[in-house]
């Protein structure tokens, strides 16, 4: 934590501190009937409470819009304070400071509500959010129907007006939350959320009772003020303003209700069963209310509408939670495809690469073989860029008997050994191509003199002169092993020094071969310049 972290943590302490000392002014004022305590302390209660909340914002990370909706709630309980004090103090008798004072305690529900759904929408996937506001909206619905019948009997001159709305809005507000509590434990468990959810979510349901008990005593011409109420208000404020602002809301992986995986698994019927079940509930209560008497017949006709349109309601979301299925399928089918066609597509481009690489190369050796060996050099000499060229003509010697004495596999293996000496000179500029049989063919790019020339001559002198060991394993003998001493006679022809013509290149460097052939015991090299020169 940083100290900037450390001060702010400090101040928001300071300020709680201070709000719980003003809630307590606030509730002893309120006891000794001291308005004007209690008229002062109220506004700086909700002061401190939206600064605590503001500065409290950038900690509440992905719930922001939730502190932020609360704040302004508060803030608006702050304007009615002053304009209460202002119609108490200033002018008491004026109606329109009376309106706006009454409808500023209002509005703060509106903006808890808000801040709720908001929560909701962050926590559940959009699908239970909209199963959520399914549940909320038809409960909410049939508590109005029933609750402007209740009040009708009560009161037989009963009309609803905005006063009378305003109290079935707060009751929607009280069946929201118990339904967003229930559905959130369902989903989550006990332990889904941390201990300062539950407590903001107590703390704003006892408010949103004690609204609507408020609202529908003065209907019923009883009396609706309490002291002890008015101190209970003002500590829920506290609490869930304090909850905000040092309780931390916990980020879980919410399983959503409404899932299904196809059609006819047991989660679809489960749900499908649970909302018909709940329309029968709604139909079976609008009948016993409408045969006892209590609805009219109108009002019995809304109520069965109502468990339509939840049935409708719940329909199209399950139906937008199979489709959304439908596609999460399709592109996981999707990606499976895609991901086979790409590896059918590697497995292709690879056995592309290896036919091309059998093609090119002698199996035996590894070498590039003569077909693609002589495409090889006829690329080279269009490039002027790779003059000088020398061409190594090799053809082994001793090697026939070999063959002859110890059999073709053994034979090979020797031939192996000399393609890997030959491929390995250490000379990023020579490349070898096995011709046939025993001869090859060693290519040297760049081969700007003739010193550079007879050291790579003199390198494949050395490597055919070291003995090669061979073994090989025969089914009647077992394994046989073997030191030969063979030899190679190399014969050297430059590009464009002797020749510009490719064919005449490698017929230079067999006559030089020729010429030095069977001359020496061990590997020799001549280059076609310097047997013209001592001609």
């Amino acid at each position: 934590m940083t100290f900037a972290d450390r001060r702010q943590k400090k101040i928001r302490l300071v300020i709680a501190a201070f709000m719980v000392l003003g809630w307590i002014v606030y509730a002893i004022g309120t006891l000794t009937d001291n308005d004007l305590v209690y008229n002062l302390s109220s506004p700086v209660i909700t002061f401190l409470a939206t600064f605590l909340l503001f500065i409290s914002l950038k900690d509440t990370g992905r719930y922001r819009i939730l502190c932020l909706f609360f704040m302004i709630g508060i803030f608006v309980w702050f304007l009615g304070d002053i304009a209460w004090i202002i119609q108490e103090y200033y002018l008491p008798e004026s109606y329109a400071i009376g309106i706006l004072t009454d409808n500023l305690y209002i509005i703060p529900d509106y903006f808890y509500v808000a801040g709720l759904l908001a929560y909701a929408k962050i926590s559940f996937k959009r699908n239970d959010f909209m199963l959520t506001l399914v549940d909320t909206f038809i409960l909410s619905s049939v508590a109005f129907i029933i609750a402007q019948r209740w009040l009708q009997n009560k009161n037989p001159d009963y009309r609803i007006d905005f006063e009378i709305i305003n109290s079935v809005l707060y009751f929607f507000a009280s069946v929201f939350l118990l339904i967003f509590i229930m559905t959130t434990v369902v989903k989550t468990g006990v332990r889904g959320h941390t201990p300062p959810f539950y407590i903001m979510a107590a703390a704003l349901l006892m408010n949103n009772i004690l609204e609507l008990r408020y609202t529908m005593l003065l209907f019923l011409g009883h009396e609706s003020e309490s002291v002890y109420l008015d101190i209970l208000y003002m500590f829920l404020m506290v609490v869930f303003s304090g909850t905000l602002a040092f309780g931390k809301l916990k980020d879980i992986d919410r399983k959503p209700v409404s899932q299904v995986d196809n059609p006819e698994s047991f989660v679809h019927r489960r749900f499908t069963a649970i909302y018909w079940i709940n329309a029968l509930i709604i139909l079976f209560l609008g009948a016993v209310l409408y045969f006892s008497g209590f609805l009219e017949e109108q009002e019995a006709f809304f109520i069965i509408a109502i468990a339509l349109a939840y049935i409708i309601m719940c329909k199209t979301v399950q139906t937008n939670v199979l489709s959304e299925e439908l596609i999460r399928r399709q592109q996981e089918e999707n990606a499976k495809l895609e991901q086979m066609v790409e590896e059918k597509t590697r497995e292709l481009r690879e056995m592309n690469i290896y036919l091309e690489k059998i093609s090119n190369t002698d199996v035996l050796t590894g070498l590039y073989n003569r077909r693609y060996g002589m495409d090889y050099v006829a690329g080279l000499v269009k490039d002027a860029e790779n003059y000088p060229i020398a061409l190594y003509s090799l053809d082994l010697n001793f090697f026939k008997p070999i063959n002859d004495n110890y059999g073709h596999d053994m034979g090979d293996v020797v031939l192996k050994e000399v393609g890997s000496r030959l491929n390995s000179l250490g000379e990023d500029r020579c490349t070898a191509i096995r011709i046939g049989g025993d001869e090859f063919v060693v290519i040297f790019r760049n081969a700007s003199s003739r010193a550079a020339i007879e050291n790579v001559g003199r390198l494949i002198c050395d490597r055919m002169d070291e003995p090669i060991e061979a073994a090989i394993v025969s089914e009647e003998k077992g394994e046989l092993q073997h030191t030969f001493q063979i030899s190679a006679s190399i014969g050297i022809a430059q590009f464009p020094a002797d020749t510009t013509d490719m064919d005449t290149l490698f017929k230079l460097a067999d006559q030089a071969l020729y010429k030095i052939k069977h001359t020496h015991e061990k590997s020799a090299y001549l280059s076609y310049s310097t047997a013209m020169e001592n001609t």
